[in-house]
């Protein structure tokens, strides 16, 4: 698998409750969340285009998607399949991960 593809900007969208990565061809890959208690997310969706798979990019959009919870001090459940595995091989990021939520939705 190869990381070396040119990745454009990541950027935290919340009006769609996102963390977008630009992909060198302009798709956009994406994990999707959900909010709660103010600094709590979770998130439930990663979401490659099909012509990006199997390139690292979703390992990319995680390991940036918890740098940016990690700088606002925040929580992230991990609830899709994909980032609840990811975790387990990222232990750096154990002090911003959750279990559960008490969900306070906003």
């Amino acid at each position: 698998m190869s990381t070396t593809q040119e990745v454009g900007e990541f950027k935290h969208n919340p009006a769609k409750k996102e963390f977008e990565l630009k992909v060198d061809n302009g798709d956009k890959a994406f994990i999707a969340y959900n909010l709660y208690n103010k600094n709590e997310y979770d998130l439930y969706h990663t979401f490659v285009p099909d012509s990006q798979r199997g390139k690292g990019l979703a390992g990319i959009l995680a390991k940036k998607s918890m740098d940016w919870i990690a700088s606002q001090n925040a929580k992230a459940l991990p609830s899709c399949s994909y980032l609840a595995k990811w975790v387990t091989t990222n232990p750096q990021y154990a002090n911003y991960v959750i279990k559960a939520i008490s969900k306070n939705k906003l």
